[in-house]
């Protein structure tokens, strides 16, 4: 009986079923593997045992010692989720730096100018308050037309009133025609100095001849000291009219009408005074000397005319590296008194002045 040694045996299974090649025996008794299965085993690296420790949970060495090792699953919830499966949420804290402080306090820097800084004044484009709307008021106003106040409040067109029946006779007197054309003449002159010199040019005053007591009681009596007389010239002539009449033909009210006499009688000779409300100088307008002084600022740098379009064009130009801005910068060094940036800027364009391009 042939008793086959252990290492034939294994050399023979391993060609049948795997068709591996034979396995060398060494010169110390044993058998050497195939170069093969020795590149494969060299070929896992220590780091990749430390990496497949650390994924796994279990080291290369339990599965050398049992090649049959299965790691311990760990127990799941109740319903049927793993850990595995629920993403690890990683919170990085930031770290403030040097810049961020910077950033943080230029923030609150900038956030108590914008409390401290007035808002700007915004130029209306539409409202009762614009210049276009206040002009049209005005002239309607002037002329008899119906207009709204800039409260909203809406004044009727003017209109010539019938005449009652007075001691004067006022409506035999000037027939209906002549009131019409006065009326609209009256209307027709557009300005409010003008409707005043023509109501200082039609009435008449008088100091009053006889002083009569009229009541026992001084806080009610009223010691009149002129008196007026209204009249129209009509062809060259005039025709005297009681003061009602005189406001209904030309449809006008009594404040106006004693404002017009008071105002002839501030002048010797009666001129009337034209009207000064909004023409008076704001408080803080510059005097000519500031403005004259920008303008001589300006005037001090070089300006040379275009070579090819002098004979058409009068502008002037500066020099290319120099800006309203540097200008305006070097025109406020060591000055107490100076313009702003918006009249420097007009005075500038005024002088037909531009920079020429690099």
């Amino acid at each position: 009986m042939n008793f086959e040694s252990e290492t034939e045996r294994n050399q023979s299974n391993r060609q049948i079923h795997g068709n591996f090649p034979p396995e060398v025996p060494s010169s110390n008794g044993q058998t050497d593997k195939p170069e093969s299965e020795k590149a494969d085993n060299q070929g896992t690296s220590e780091e990749e045992e430390d990496m497949l420790e650390n994924q796994t949970g279990y080291s290369s060495d339990d599965s050398i010692a049992d090649r049959d090792y299965v790691p311990d699953k760990e127990p799941s919830d109740s319903d049927g989720s793993s850990d595995d499966n629920i993403p690890l949420l990683v919170v990085k804290r930031k770290i403030p730096t040097e810049s961020d402080e910077m950033k943080e306090q230029n923030k609150r820097r900038n956030a108590n100018k914008d409390q401290d800084k007035q808002p700007e004044r915004k130029r209306l484009v539409d409202g009762p308050y614009t210049r276009k709307k206040r002009k049209e008021r005005t002239e309607n106003k002037n002329t008899g037309q119906s207009y709204v106040t800039a409260k909203g409040k809406e004044v009727r067109k003017r209109e010539m009133k019938n005449l009652p029946i007075c001691r004067t006779k006022c409506r035999e007197r000037l027939v209906e025609d002549v009131r019409q054309g006065i009326f609209n003449e009256y209307w027709g002159l557009g300005t409010r100095d003008k409707r005043v010199t023509y109501i200082a040019d039609h009435s008449e005053t008088k100091e009053t001849a006889v002083k009569r007591k009229r009541t026992d009681d001084p806080a009610k009596s009223r010691n009149r000291q002129v008196s007026h007389s209204f009249h129209f010239k009509i062809n060259g002539g005039k025709v005297k009219v009681c003061r009602g009449c005189f406001m209904k033909i030309l449809d006008e009210t009594q404040m106006f009408i004693t404002l017009a006499l008071d105002n002839s009688r501030l002048s010797l000779s009666g001129i009337v005074q034209p009207d000064k409300r909004g023409r008076h100088e704001p408080k803080n307008k510059h005097s000519r000397k500031i403005i004259q002084e920008a303008i001589d600022h300006i005037k001090s740098f070089p300006a040379h005319q275009s070579h090819y379009t002098r004979r058409t064009n009068d502008k002037k130009y500066l020099a290319p590296y120099l800006t309203l801005q540097k200008m305006y910068e070097l025109y406020s060094e060591n000055r107490k008194e100076k313009v702003s940036r918006r009249i420097y800027e007009k005075e500038f364009h005024k002088l037909k002045l531009a920079f020429k391009k690099p």
